[in-house]
């Protein structure tokens, strides 16, 4: 049996029109580069066993150098990798960690350098966020377990800017929480997320993070948490939220651990372990997807197509099956 001409060209326009759109689709997700991705790949990069000091991994613009320790508080490279349920792309190689030195303590503070220092009211004038797979590890010293950032070293009253975590040492506790120093005048505020997360509950658990940097040359800086969020939209509220005159950064470092029991000394029966950081990533918004870029390969995500867009690949579908079926015929 033959089909008509102009039922063919129905047929091909239904077809054409659905990849059209499909193609759309595909091209309005983020598809800009990141800044920077660093997985601690133990099998190109880095050393597992080794000190993260010293040692250079990830690929981007936004650091420079081999990461840096503070003296002897170094961090170790892991050979196993932090992971969460339905991840697109698995984590790879290993993990920033660090190993219970007993009789007594667990202390490791290295960062990584920014190629360009965050100047407060001097460059940059922009958005940026980070996504990170964190734990702050077990057992029953809390202590200082706080993912940290600093501006010109490591000194503890002077440049530590900004800590993320559990600390009986600084404050940031007992919940999980933020605290974020004004450059401008040094005083520093503390927020809790809103999830009210323990440490005595959070027994290690694996959590994606987003901090978000609204770096600004005129008005206040605001910094941002959201605390295992799904998908690559952005949520309205975040987790918690801090705004000051000026932040300034120039590293960003991974869980700084100083966490004094660790099975030995008064407390025999204690086992504790230390935080964790893995799949590092940085991106700008220039592109309105600066969120995306940073989740789009650590949470799940499926493409919804909106009810047009889907009558129109089943128009297409049934125009394919059309043609194929009076091809036969």
């Amino acid at each position: 049996m033959k089909f008509s001409v102009s039922t063919w060209r129905l047929s091909v326009l239904s077809v054409a029109t659905a990849a059209g759109l499909l193609a759309a689709g595909v091209g309005n997700t983020a598809s800009a580069t990141l800044l920077w991705y660093d997985g601690f790949d133990t099998t190109t990069d880095y050393t597992a066993g080794a000190a993260l000091g010293g040692q250079s991994g990830g690929a981007g613009s936004f650091f420079s150098g081999a990461w840096a320790q503070a003296g002897g508080d170094d961090h170790v490279v892991s050979a196993t990798s932090l992971t969460r349920p339905g991840q697109i792309i698995p984590s790879i190689g290993g993990s920033a960690s660090d190993l219970d030195a007993t009789p007594c303590c667990i202390t490791s503070r290295t960062a990584s350098l920014f190629s360009s220092p965050w100047g407060g009211f001097g460059d940059p004038d922009d958005t940026f966020y980070a996504g990170f797979l964190v734990t702050f590890g077990t057992g029953e010293t809390k202590h200082h377990r706080v993912l940290e950032m600093h501006d010109g070293g490591f000194d503890d009253s002077l440049n530590r800017v900004l800590q993320f975590g559990y600390s009986e040492f600084t404050g940031v506790g007992p919940d999980m929480a933020i605290w974020v120093k004004d450059s401008s005048d040094s005083s520093t505020q503390q927020v809790e997320l809103s999830e009210a997360v323990d440490y005595a509950q959070d027994a290690g658990t694996t959590h994606f993070v987003v901090l978000k940097f609204d770096m600004s040359t005129s008005t206040d800086d605001v910094i941002s948490v959201y605390l295992d969020p799904v998908g690559t939209t952005e949520p309205a509220v975040p987790s918690a939220q801090v705004t000051v005159g000026q932040f300034l950064a120039d590293r960003f470092g991974a869980v700084t651990n100083f966490v004094f029991g660790g099975g030995g000394g008064s407390r025999p029966n204690e086992v504790d372990t230390a935080g964790t950081l893995d799949e590092l990533r940085f991106a700008d918004n220039r592109d309105g997807m600066g969120f995306a870029q940073v989740a789009n390969n650590t949470l799940p995500y499926t493409p919804v197509p909106e009810p047009t867009t889907a009558i129109l690949l089943g128009l297409g579908s049934l125009g394919l099956l059309g043609v194929s079926r009076r091809s036969r015929m």
